[in-house]
């Protein structure tokens, strides 16, 4: 069982909310949230996003926060809004305001350790577990 969670026109840039999202990809959901309070960029949208993807996995089965994990998150570009500003001499500077989305695909961790046991059966039935491959 899988839950999403989407925020979009996030008014930080994609660059920023990248860097936050690598610590925490991959993680259970508990460490995930304790990594984004100590973690001062822009960290608040992130968090925002994992709190709604493990409200929407609880309210879809009973499930509890602690067997979920991060499977899948992403930051997208958004629509990026220009502005002009003054500039020397009667010139103008251009600035662009960036947005991004985050996508974040929990899942449950029982399921990952069903699937490896599946993987692990289907070799050793096709003899490749456990082979070294010398002769």
């Amino acid at each position: 069982m899988y839950a999403r969670a989407k925020a979009r026109f996030i008014h930080a840039s994609p660059r920023k909310l990248r860097d936050v999202v690598n610590l925490i990809r991959g993680r259970d959901v508990t460490k995930a949230l304790n990594i984004l309070k100590l973690v001062s960029r822009t960290s608040t949208p992130v968090e925002k996003v994992l709190r709604s993807a493990v409200a929407n996995a609880t309210q879809l089965t009973d499930i509890n926060e602690e067997d979920l994990y991060i499977s899948s998150i992403t930051v997208d570009i958004g629509s990026v809004m220009k502005r002009f500003r003054a500039a020397p001499m009667g010139r103008a500077v251009k600035i662009r305001k960036r947005t991004s989305h985050i996508n974040i695909v929990l899942q449950d961790k029982v399921k990952k350790k069903i699937l490896k046991t599946e993987e692990v059966k289907k070799e050793i039935k096709n003899g490749t577990k456990g082979s070294s491959g010398r002769v």
